[in-house]
C-alpha cells in the first residue's frame, strides 16, 4: 500500500486540478487525505506559513471548520481531516435544476460560513481560497470549510506559476495578483462574495476568455451586477454581495458585518433551509460518502445441519388390466450337440500328361474300287482310303 507521509493511502475519490482526495488511515483512523500534486518547490516562508496554519487549524474547535489531523509541506504537500459525509457546494448547485440556490437559501449558507470564517479569523486563520469545492454541506445540511492551511500555501505559488494560476483563477482576489502581501481576512471576505455570486447566479462575477484576461479583469474591471444575470434577489442582498466584491480589500465588509446584516434580513428559517439543502444533498453526485460503512456484522454461529426430510413412499396405483393366466417360464435351452468338423480336403490338382488313347483291334474294312480316274470327289476320297493291302495286290 502507498504512504504519504503517516498516511496509509487508500481509494482515489477524485482529482480536480492539481489537487486529489483519497480515502486514507492516519495511525490506526480512518481519514480524508487532501494532496497537492503540483510537485513545485515552495520557498521557505511559504513552508513556515503553511505549518503555523495548519497547526493552528488543528486546535481549532468549530463545527463549520474541518479539523486538522495529519499535515506535511513535504513533496507531495498534504493535509487531512475526519472522514466527511456529504457534498460539496459546487455538486449541490449542480443537483438544483436551475443549476443555482434560491436566494434566501444562500443567504442563510452564507450566514453560517460568515460564523465559521469569525471564528477563524479571530484565531489567525486565513483561507484565502475559498470556492464552491471547498465548502462541504454536509447530510445534516449544515456547512464545513475545508482545505485551511493547504488552499493558502497553494494561492501563495499562484504568482509564480501559470499551471497553478489556472487551476485557482476562479477563486483568487485583486491582492493576489496586485499585493501577495496583503492577503488577510477581507481576502476570505471577496471569497465569499464570489461564492454567493456563484450559487444565485449560475455564473462567475468576472468573466474572461483565458486565466489571464481573467487576471487583468480582477485588477481594473468591476462584477457584471446580478440584476443583469436575470435573476430576482431582494435589493439589501444584492447590495451586500457586490460591496463583498469591491477591488479594494478596505472598502469590504467584515465578516461580522455580514453575519449581522443576513440576520436582519428576511432570510429563511433554519428548518426550512436544512430541509433544502438535506434533499440536495441526497440528489447530488457526489464523490464524498453520504453515510460512514456500516460495521460488518458478526458470524453467527454454524447450525448444526438439519435431515433431509424423506419423500413418502408412493402408493401403489391400482390396475385396470384383466388377470392374465401366467405363462410357464421358457425352458433352459440346450445347447447343439457338438459335431466333428469335417477335415478340410486337399485340392485336386490336374494332370498335364493326357492318357493314351487304346487303339482299336478291330481292323479297317477295306474297300475295292475300279481303276480309271476318278470321277468325282466322293471317289478321290474313296481312292485315298484304299488300305495298303489292297495297294500291293
Amino acid at each position: 500500500m502507498q504512504r504519504i507521509g503517516r498516511h496509509a493511502v487508500g481509494r482515489e475519490l477524485t482529482a480536480k486540478g492539481l489537487l486529489s482526495s483519497f480515502e486514507a488511515d492516519h495511525e490506526g483512523a480512518p481519514v480524508l487525505l487532501r494532496v497537492f500534486m503540483a510537485g513545485i518547490q515552495a520557498d521557505a516562508a511559504d513552508v513556515r506559513r503553511f505549518e503555523e496554519q495548519a497547526q493552528i487549524t488543528a486546535g481549532l474547535d468549530h463545527p463549520g471548520v474541518a479539523r486538522l489531523v495529519g499535515w506535511s509541506a513535504s513533496d507531495p504537500v498534504h493535509v487531512s481531516t475526519p472522514p466527511l459525509r456529504g457534498a460539496t457546494l459546487a455538486e449541490v448547485c449542480a443537483a438544483a435544476p436551475p443549476k443555482r440556490l434560491d436566494p434566501l437559501v444562500v443567504a442563510a449558507l452564507a450566514a453560517e460560513l460568515a460564523a465559521a470564517f469569525g471564528a477563524a479569523h479571530a484565531s489567525g486563520l486565513v483561507h484565502a481560497g475559498l470556492s464552491p469545492d471547498t465548502i462541504v454541506i454536509g447530510t445534516d445540511g449544515h456547512a464545513k470549510i475545508i482545505d485551511f492551511a493547504l488552499a493558502r500555501f497553494i494561492t501563495s505559488l499562484s504568482a509564480s506559476s501559470s499551471q497553478v494560476m489556472r487551476g485557482a483563477i476562479e477563486c483568487l482576489a485583486p491582492e493576489h495578483i496586485e499585493s501577495p502581501d496583503d492577503i488577510g481576512p477581507p481576502t476570505d471576505v471577496f471569497g465569499l462574495g464570489v461564492v454567493m455570486y456563484r450559487a444565485m447566479t449560475g455564473q462567475e462575477p468576472f468573466e474572461a476568455a483565458s486565466a489571464l484576461a481573467t487576471s487583468i479583469l480582477l485588477s481594473i474591471g468591476k462584477p457584471t451586477p446580478i440584476e443583469a444575470r436575470g435573476v430576482s434577489i431582494p435589493e439589501p442582498l444584492g447590495q451586500l454581495v457586490m460591496s463583498m466584491l469591491a477591488r479594494e480589500p478596505s472598502e469590504r465588509p467584515t465578516m461580522r458585518d455580514i453575519a449581522g446584516s443576513l440576520s436582519s434580513m428576511a432570510a429563511l428559517p433554519s428548518g426550512p433551509y436544512l430541509d433544502t439543502m438535506r434533499e440536495l444533498v441526497a440528489s447530488s453526485a457526489s464523490w464524498l460518502p453520504r453515510a460512514a460503512a456500516a460495521p460488518a456484522p458478526a458470524a453467527a454461529p454454524a447450525a448444526a445441519p438439519r435431515p433431509a426430510p424423506v419423500a413418502p413412499a408412493p402408493s401403489p396405483r391400482p390396475s385396470c388390466r384383466l388377470p392374465s393366466r401366467r405363462r410357464p417360464p421358457p425352458l433352459p435351452s440346450r445347447p447343439p450337440p457338438s459335431r466333428p468338423l469335417p477335415s478340410p480336403r486337399a485340392p485336386r490338382r490336374r494332370s498335364s500328361a493326357r492318357c493314351p488313347r487304346p487303339r482299336r483291334t478291330t481292323p479297317r474294312r477295306s474297300t475295292t474300287t475300279t481303276p480309271g480316274p476318278p470321277s468325282s470327289p466322293m471317289a478321290r476320297s474313296s481312292t485315298r482310303r484304299t488300305s495298303p493291302t489292297s495297294s500291293a495286290t
